[in-house]
């Protein structure tokens, strides 16, 4: 009898819960009843994008000098419409004969590169987040555009910008870069306010920093800081052999700080993990 009566409680409190969780439901229920999200307008995504696009002005490939276009490696630009933007965006539901228009528009224009396996960005960012960003083909492209949120993001921002324009797709010969060899440097006011290791969540040795150090600050103040038609920016650079290249430019105060945590504690120095 007390075992029956033990479960029959138990059930009671079963049923008192399920109906409490039930009316909060309700209540919920309530509050959005007739609520109908608002879209923004055609006119406020392009002031959306505006705004997004001003921290980009001066630091995109576009942007670059010869004098800088030189220090880095070789990349082309290929382009196209921006129709197709939601079928990258919304890729698992597009149309497939869309898709392989698109490939075909992509894939004609990379039949006139000399190389064949590609480092891909969109003028504002790279899908790096993807993980895998060697691509070899057109349809490789799409997915891996598809595939990152960095990318889908940008491209509907692109997509409402009232330019005109195709979208642009950075192209680059894929070249493996150890990840101990990339450094991120900080250019505010045209002068260096501090160098990173990029990659801030391994430990690297290196067998002379003082030496590394100079050489990277030679080659910004020389090379890169001159041609810049901006005060203020943040440049990815690479050593490849005995040669550092320039990988690119991005807006200062909104790239990664790296090593140094954030932009108030830039101090001039040259930080790599120990």
């Amino acid at each position: 009898m007390n075992k029956n009566k033990e479960t029959h409680n138990n059930s009671d409190e079963q049923k008192q819960e399920t109906d409490i969780f039930q009316d909060k439901l309700d209540n919920i229920s309530k509050l959005f009843e007739g609520f109908v999200p608002k879209l923004p307008s055609k006119e406020e995504m392009t002031k959306n994008s505006r705004e997004w696009y001003k921290p980009l002005k001066g630091v995109t490939f576009k942007d670059w000098k010869k004098e800088i276009t030189q220090q880095s490696i070789r990349f082309d630009f290929i382009y196209f419409p921006k129709e197709f933007v939601k079928d990258i965006v919304d890729y698992n539901l597009s149309d497939k004969k869309r898709i392989k228009k698109l490939e075909d528009i992509i894939g004609k224009q990379l039949k006139k590169l000399d190389y064949n396996e590609f480092f891909i960005k969109l003028i504002s960012r790279s899908p790096k987040d993807f993980g895998i960003i060697k691509t070899k083909n057109a349809r490789e492209i799409i997915e891996l555009l598809a595939s990152s949120m960095r990318t889908t993001d940008d491209l509907v921002y692109l997509e409402n910008l009232d330019d005109g324009d195709d979208i642009t797709l950075v192209i680059r010969p894929f070249i493996e870069i150890e990840p101990k060899n990339e450094f991120r440097v900080f250019v505010k006011s045209k002068e260096i306010k501090g160098i990173s290791q990029y990659d801030y969540q391994n430990i690297y040795n290196y067998e002379n920093e003082e030496k590394l150090e100079k050489e990277i600050i030679k080659f910004i103040e020389q090379k890169i800081i001159p041609f810049m038609e901006i005060q203020n920016f943040v440049v990815d650079i690479a050593i490849i052999g005995n040669k550092i290249i320039i990988l690119e430019t991005n807006p200062y105060g909104l790239s990664d700080p790296c090593l140094f945590e954030s932009y108030e504690n830039l101090d001039g120095s040259f930080k790599v993990k120990k």
